[in-house]
């Protein structure tokens, strides 16, 4: 009778898409002439889950735990670096105090050396005082001190000449060694003390000083207060510690007449400028010059080479430090230009996604406006066509057409 009709909503034949039993299953079984809605499958398809942004994410990670690494190498090189200049430094102190030491074994040895032979030859100056650290007016002259020298050989004599007159006669050298000796001696020293200690009580040291040297110089005649006794043969001359020669004491020697005249404020006699005895070099004293002289050169030398070891270790690590310098800030330069990089990378892909989007969007756009006008047409046309057969039946029945309107 006329062509087999199909229907546009589930591609079946023998029905339309009005009387389509899903349609009707959709609507609550309701005829409707309404458009049925877009199939599933004609919707865009779009992935859920952004691939480059999680693959970008996986690299920032990625470069980030490379630099937490990179840093962690640099402070233990750091580090490292630091205990090797201690242990250099260490290194240096302890080999400048073995090389002072060895050098101060050196020197010791060789004095001791040169003495040995001067005792071998038959004479030896005295050994060096240690430096007293009174004042020299606490010292006292060297009258007081002679007279205190003869004080002392004269109540020497007394004793014995004591111990003589009671049967015993002179005193030996055992005897005054005895217990009664010893107590003898030890009472005038006490004695002596205590009126010493009540002259600096009562008049000050200065004032002491003054009664003391009145009281001996009242106790001996004037013979014996004079210079001749100190040439004579009772004892022998002082010897001087400075210089090591005999005929006078340290504070009247030549060499240090200008520093003791300018510290104790007067200057020495002329006559005894000319009574003063002139240090001759020997053949000694010449030899352990020489030998002092090596020994500070090997010393000179030897500080000279520390110094020039020492500059050659900070010029090293002068360099060091600006070769690390120089390659941390090309690293941070690199570090700057791959994430400049990156940023321009990163940009670049976010405009191809966005046009890659927009594209895709209006595909899909133009795709569901061909169907929806699919979908009116063929309601349209299926409409027009019921129309007319139901026209062509009433015509066919009654036989007489009417006449069709259209809105």
């Amino acid at each position: 009778m006329g062509t087999p009709v199909k229907c546009f909503n589930c591609n079946g034949d023998g029905h339309f898409a009005r009387e389509c039993p899903s349609t009707k299953n959709q609507n609550g079984n309701e005829n409707s002439a309404s458009a049925p809605s877009t199939p599933q499958f004609w919707t865009p398809r779009r992935n859920p889950e952004e691939t480059e942004e999680r693959e970008f994410i996986k690299q920032m990670i990625q470069e980030k735990r490379e630099e937490q690494a990179r840093r962690r190498e640099l402070e233990e090189q750091r580090r490292f670096d630091e205990k090797l200049r201690a242990e250099m430094a260490r290194y240096a102190e302890a080999t400048k105090a073995e090389v002072m030491a060895v050098v101060t074994r050196q020197y010791l040895g060789q004095r001791d050396e040169a003495r040995r032979e001067e005792l071998k030859r038959g004479w030896s100056p005295p050994p060096r005082r240690r430096d007293d650290h009174r004042v020299e007016e606490d010292l006292g002259d060297v009258d007081d001190i002679d007279l205190e020298i003869r004080r002392l050989e004269l109540l020497w004599e007394e004793a014995g000449w004591e111990r003589a007159g009671t049967g015993g006669g002179k005193l030996t050298s055992e005897e005054m060694s005895g217990s009664s000796y010893r107590d003898n001696r030890d009472y005038r020293r006490s004695s002596e003390r205590d009126r010493t200690y009540d002259d600096g009580r009562y008049g000050g040291r200065d004032a002491a000083r003054e009664r003391g040297r009145d009281g001996r110089r009242d106790r001996y005649p004037k013979d014996e207060r004079s210079t001749g006794y100190r040439e004579g043969g009772r004892r022998p001359q002082g010897t001087c510690f400075e210089c090591g020669e005999p005929g006078h004491y340290r504070n009247q020697c030549p060499m240090l007449i200008g520093e003791s005249s300018t510290q104790r404020g007067r200057s020495a006699s002329p006559g005894y400028k000319a009574r003063g005895v002139v240090k001759r070099p020997s053949s000694e004293e010449r030899a352990l010059r020489k030998q002092l002289e090596d020994l500070t050169s090997t010393m000179a030398s030897m500080k000279s080479f520390i110094d020039a070891e020492q500059t050659r270790k900070d010029k090293e690590e002068r360099q060091r430090k600006e070769s690390e310098k120089r390659e941390q800030e090309e690293a941070e330069q690199l570090q700057r230009e791959t994430k400049e990089q990156l940023a321009r990378e990163r940009r670049a892909c976010k405009k191809e996604d966005k046009k890659k989007k927009e594209v895709e969007d209006r595909a899909a756009l133009r795709k569901e406006l061909r169907m929806d006008m699919r979908l009116h047409m063929g309601a349209m046309c299926e409409g027009v066509h019921d129309h007319i057969i139901q026209t062509m039946l009433s015509e066919g029945k009654k036989g007489k057409a009417k006449t069709t309107e259209y809105y």
